[in-house]
Order: structure tokens, then C-alpha cells, then sequence
């Protein structure tokens, strides 16, 4: 068998000051330095490596996830010649109800987000399948779904997870139904 085509996700575990990082953008939101991209309700910061001043803990975050960019850019072997690098970083601070539609991240290699607070049921983090017309022609009966044959998979976001993936791969995150702020930082890389 040979699954051709499939999508990489990477997934990690790593630790960093998310209190720092959480009254960061917090503050973000009260100065009003926003966007609005796929976030239906919430906030959605203007790009961060653009902002006037850069908490420090922003500065351990991009050594911390360049490293793992590295990583997952040497596992797909791409060319080792060629370095990524951040081209921009926001933070999502969803409330209850607030969601994010489904997109990808154009004009980027790599996409990823850490999830900084997750409290219970702050929806799950959605890939959908590649191809566009895969639930309209495989509308069949599973006897269990799985990453090959599912329209859509799903990750329920921990606290201190990062995930890093294709920026072509479209998804989501759900929304949530928790009465607490889901909080997470986003980034591209080129």
C-alpha cells in the first residue's frame, strides 16, 4: 500500500512562560492591534514581528519553534540549503462561541500554531482532506474512520501543543463552547 499525497503534521510538546505570553496578547487586544482573517468573533492580532514592541518571551517562542521548523523541514527533505524563517506570528484569543473558519495560509511553506490555554471543550483543531471533491465521489459507509479515508480529522489542542504543517493544508478550529478564553499563537514561514 502506499498512501501518495498525504499531508504532515507535526506535533510536539514544548514548554514556555504561556503566562507571559497569554498577558501579552492580552494586552494586543486592548490596544486594538487586530485583523480579522478567519476568526469569526474573537481576536485575531495584526502581525506580531510588526509590532512596536516585542515581549521577550515572543523572542524564546521564535527560537523554540525555529528548531522545530528545522525539524519537520529536514523529515520532508527539502533541500537543507535552504533555511525557513518566520515571516509573521499573531496571536487568536477566542472566547466562548468564537471559532475560526476553514483557510489555509497562502504564500508560505510552513503554517503552525501553539496553543497557549486550552480549557475543556475549547474545540478541536480541524485538517480537511486535499481534495475537493473527496466527499462528494467517497460518500460511503466506513467500518472505521481513519487519517485515509475521513473528510476531515481532528486533534483536541493541549496546552503547550504545537503543531506544524503544509501551509496548503486547509483547516480549522472549532468552535468554542468553553466559558474561557482558547488562546493560541499562529505563524508562517517562508
Amino acid at each position: 500500500m502506499i498512501n501518495l499525497f498525504s499531508t504532515p503534521i507535526y506535533r510536539k510538546k514544548i514548554i514556555l512562560d504561556d503566562e507571559k505570553i497569554k498577558n501579552f496578547c492580552y494586552k494586543l487586544q486592548n490596544e486594538k492591534y487586530y485583523r480579522k482573517e478567519s476568526n469569526v468573533g474573537g481576536f485575531q492580532s495584526d502581525n506580531i514581528l510588526n509590532y512596536k514592541k516585542i515581549d521577550n518571551e515572543l523572542f524564546v517562542f521564535m527560537e523554540e519553534i525555529k528548531n522545530h521548523i528545522d525539524i519537520f523541514h529536514k523529515y520532508l527533505e527539502l533541500d537543507l540549503n535552504y533555511k525557513q524563517s518566520i515571516s509573521q506570528i499573531w496571536c487568536n484569543i477566542n472566547g466562548h462561541k468564537d471559532l475560526n473558519l476553514k483557510h489555509c495560509h497562502l504564500k508560505s511553506i510552513f503554517s503552525g500554531v501553539y496553543f497557549v490555554e486550552t480549557p475543556d471543550d475549547c474545540g478541536p483543531l480541524k485538517f480537511h482532506h486535499p481534495s475537493p471533491v473527496f466527499e462528494h465521489t467517497w460518500n460511503l459507509e466506513r467500518k472505521m474512520w481513519n487519517e485515509i479515508n475521513s473528510t476531515s480529522y481532528n486533534f483536541i489542542p493541549e496546552k503547550g501543543d504545537l503543531y506544524i504543517f503544509p501551509s496548503w493544508s486547509e483547516h480549522s478550529v472549532e468552535m468554542n463552547r468553553s466559558n474561557k478564553d482558547r488562546i493560541s499563537l499562529a505563524f508562517d514561514t517562508v
